[in-house]
């Protein structure tokens, strides 16, 4: 059988593939770890790396460090990967996810206004919403209300 392989550097299609899986393994794994830092630096060097610029385009590892940013506070680094999933067409309604992890960090920081604000521009986008999303707005109202 005949092996096939990329033009760049002579790397193997199989080896490039395996290659790719081991970084999205690695920055879930990070992410679950509570290392967002570490694995928003892999996951920029991946990114940055000509060879391997849409290493890793899934959308649900884009949705982990989201996430993972949301519970750790780097709400700044989270809501640039949220902008960066839309511009470039990998959020979906599928990954409702998150745009309810981004919500749900506002909450968590006390800004309950950007959450709901977040609420509205997710549904100009004609999100699908779940229970946790409606929940997390839910909070959002309640937090606005016994503030003022």
């Amino acid at each position: 059988m005949k092996k096939l392989f990329l033009k760049r550097n002579h790397t193997s299609l199989s080896h490039t593939l395996r290659t790719l899986s081991l970084h999205s393994i690695q920055i879930i794994q990070l992410c679950r770890a509570g290392s967002v830092s570490d694995a928003i630096l892999l996951l920029s060097s991946i990114n940055s790396t000509p060879d391997q610029q849409n290493a890793v385009s899934k959308p649900i590892i884009y949705a982990t460090v989201v996430h993972a940013c949301t519970k750790s506070l780097h709400f700044t680094v989270g809501l640039q990967l949220h902008c960066h999933l839309i511009k470039s067409g990998l959020e979906t309604d599928r990954f409702v996810g998150s745009w309810s992890s981004i919500i749900s960090g506002y909450i968590r920081v006390g800004r309950p206004r950007d959450a709901i604000e977040m609420y509205l521009e997710m549904l100009g986008f004609d999100i699908e919403l779940n229970a946790f999303t409606l929940s997390a707005v839910i909070k959002a109202c309640s937090r606005l209300g016994s503030s003022n």
